[in-house]
């Protein structure tokens, strides 16, 4: 039990502290009130006033308080010898009162004592706080009381403790001038000092521990989900699994990641969001930003005023572009030529099989959307490489420059088009033009007007044994943005507004009005704010920027410093900042939101862990929170270990995507 003293001069307001902390949970423990107990009926206490002060001072079997003042008040040794007997006989109760109270397990106990140090009562205390006021308030409140002047109320406190000498004995003051709000705050943060001090935590019990249990009770140590999961979360992990693999194989490009959360988001009763329409609680809006980002939104319980609780992940990925005009033929070879996107490691994508996904408007206006290379029928596209025979020179660049980005030419043909006229210049060209033309309609200048991408053309596999993992294209970052859908899909009317965000460009900076450092989700948030002021909104709002870290990988474990990585199956991993080297163009996390994400996930059993991106010199990267922070919004990173990131084919752990979808779960319906 942690004991706390409480003492102040008259008119500090220590009645009231003392309410206020007995609302909080803590059993006060009022010496006056001991007192006139003790002297209001026959008692050992009573029995030594008598034998002191004579008989004049007692009134039938109780002690006349105003015979007794009278003699006290026109002798010192008088007062010193009741002050003797009192402080023996309340101590004597209050030692009593306070080994019941531990006996109960009572977690804090407040000893309201207005001599606290002149009955030596200090010395039972862990912690000490003295109760001030401005003067003029102290008399003030006295002569309300009390009913008495000025004087007399001024002539009562030059007989207690100086603010000064009670400032000097304490270790925690609360200063009562009035101020309801503020008093609760610090009436607040006297019980959380109170309960961290050191000499509580050996009251504890910690110093009878032995080192192990010691180890288990003060030392950070995440958990495995390996050993954590009970065998039905192992199931629901790899059951969520499925679903999540369904997800990767149909939205490999964000224009295909928005189109699958739009038809889920419609089956679960969300709406086309409307500007200017006002919106109440339950219910479920959902807005398309140019088809390559997406806003949904559960109108909450609490006004706007309160802020929101946003999750918000990307979706587009690291891959290869086509340039504005790639069609070309070289040795009666026809190539696409291509532009990188993000930052990938070119020579990874050498000699895998591609898909080519994307849209193209014609002419006449007409969208078209393309896929070719994902079905067994279809074909597949490629980027050859050359043969380690003949690589001498090839093999003793640096990897970063095997293979320039214009050599990431992809092969789409090699057969000329079937005519007569030999002389047809780009034959092989031609009859690529022309497939493309019979099958969408297009001509080669509709690539001018066209979105389209190659992507590895592989499914979403389970890897290992156990099947513990998957394998699969653009793990970063549709590996957070599935598990915050279907979180959004089962979350419950939330108390505050709850909003998901799908964005584009996250790879290249989040630039572009399909990105988060445009104005879409700014505008969509004042939009839903209705006549709330926006500015007090995000304000309020927490948010989760919901991306992926790099998994200690433990064939390269020199660019990463252990104590600080992720693991994988140690769940979700919280990156309170990510940057380069000196924190470079990151944001930070505050320890106040840390501690209240911390909470949320371990009040709701979450499995959770922390690390870095790398050593602090080895690099680092960049998310979306910061372009989120700048919206002056309280966020901080969280998402899965991923190994082999930015690879055309990255590996995670089920047990880990389960444990996102359930952090990103608690959040939303947080109280």
């Amino acid at each position: 039990m942690k004991i706390i003293g409480i003492c102040g001069s008259s008119g500090s307001g220590k009645s009231t502290v003392c309410k206020l902390l007995d609302e909080s949970g803590a059993v006060i423990l009022d010496c006056d009130k001991i007192y006139h107990n003790l002297v209001s009926a026959p008692s050992p206490c009573l029995d030594a006033i008598k034998a002191r002060f004579g008989e004049e001072v007692i009134n039938g079997e109780a002690l006349d308080r105003t015979a007794l003042r009278r003699i006290v008040f026109a002798d010192k040794n008088a007062h010193s010898d009741l002050n003797r007997i009192t402080h023996h006989f309340v101590k004597e109760e209050l030692k009593a009162l306070l080994a019941l109270l531990e006996r109960k397990n009572t977690a804090v106990a407040v000893i309201d004592a207005p001599m606290l140090f002149e009955a030596r009562l200090e010395s039972w205390c862990d912690l000490v706080c003295a109760v001030t006021a401005k003067p003029e308030i102290q008399t003030e409140r006295i002569c309300r009381r009390d009913r008495i002047t000025i004087e007399q109320a001024n002539e009562r406190l030059k007989n207690q403790l100086s603010e000064a000498e009670l400032r000097n004995k304490a270790s925690f003051v609360i200063e009562n001038n009035g101020d309801i709000t503020e008093l609760k705050k610090q009436c607040i943060q006297l019980i959380q000092r109170a309960l961290s001090t050191p000499e509580y935590q050996r009251k504890k019990g910690y110093n009878k521990m032995n080192k192990n249990e010691l180890q288990e009770k003060l030392c950070y140590s995440p958990k495995s989900a390996a050993s954590a999961f009970s065998s039905e979360k192992m199931k629901a992990s790899y059951d969520f699994a499925e679903g999540y693999k369904t997800f990767l194989n149909a939205a490999k490009t964000e224009r295909e990641a928005v189109k699958f959360a739009v038809e889920l988001a419609k089956e679960n009763g969300y709406t086309e969001f409307s500007y200017g329409k006002k919106y109440k609680t339950g219910d479920r809006v959902y807005y398309v930003n140019r088809d390559r980002a997406l806003i949904l939104a559960n109108v909450g319980k609490k006004s706007a005023a309160n802020g929101f609780s946003i999750v918000a992940s990307h979706i587009d990925a690291p891959r290869i572009d086509l340039k504005p005009n790639p069609l070309c033929e070289m040795e009666k070879i026809a190539y696409f030529k291509t532009h990188y996107y993000g930052g990938i490691k070119k020579y990874q994508w050498l000699t895998i099989p591609l898909a080519l996904h994307g849209s193209v408007v014609l002419t006449d206006g007409t969208k078209i959307d393309v896929c070719i290379g994902e079905e067994e029928s279809d074909p597949i596209f490629y980027i050859s490489d050359l043969l380690p025979h003949l690589a001498q020179d090839q093999m003793k660049k640096v990897a970063a420059e095997l293979t320039p980005g214009e050599n990431l030419k992809v092969i789409v043909g090699s057969l000329p088009i079937e005519s007569e006229d030999e002389t047809i210049k780009d034959a092989v060209k031609l009859n690529v033009l022309s497939f493309l033309n019979e099958k969408y309609g297009m001509v080669e200048e509709d690539f001018l007007s066209a979105e389209l991408i190659m992507v590895p053309a592989m499914k979403a596999r389970d890897v290992g044994f156990d099947r513990s993992m998957v394998a699969s294209y653009a793990h970063d970052d549709r590996v957070c943005a599935y598990p915050s859908l279907i979180a959004m899909m089962h979350a419950e009317t939330p108390e505050y507004t709850s909003v998901l965000v799908f964005a584009d460009k996250e790879e290249i900076g989040s630039t572009g009005n399909s990105g988060l450092d445009g104005n879409y989700l700014h505008d969509f948030l004042v939009e839903l704010c209705g006549d709330e002021n926006p500015r007090l909104s995000l304000k309020n709002t927490c948010c989760l920027s919901a991306d992926v870290n790099a998994c200690f990988d433990p064939v390269y474990p020199e660019v990463c410093e252990k104590q600080n990585a992720s693991f994988l199956h140690h769940g979700a991993i919280i990156t309170k900042y990510t940057g380069s080297r000196g924190k470079s163009g990151t944001s930070d996390a505050t320890a106040e939101f840390m501690g209240k994400i911390r909470s949320i996930l371990n009040e709701n059993g979450v499995i959770w862990q922390t690390g870095e991106l790398g050593k602090v010199d080895q690099g680092g990267g960049g998310t979306v929170a910061r372009y989120l922070a700048r919206l002056n919004m309280d966020v901080v990173d969280l998402g899965v270990p991923v190994l082999s990131m930015h690879a055309p084919y990255e590996v995670v752990s089920k047990l880990d995507v389960y444990s996102v979808y359930e952090a990103c779960l608690a959040f939303l319906n947080r109280k």
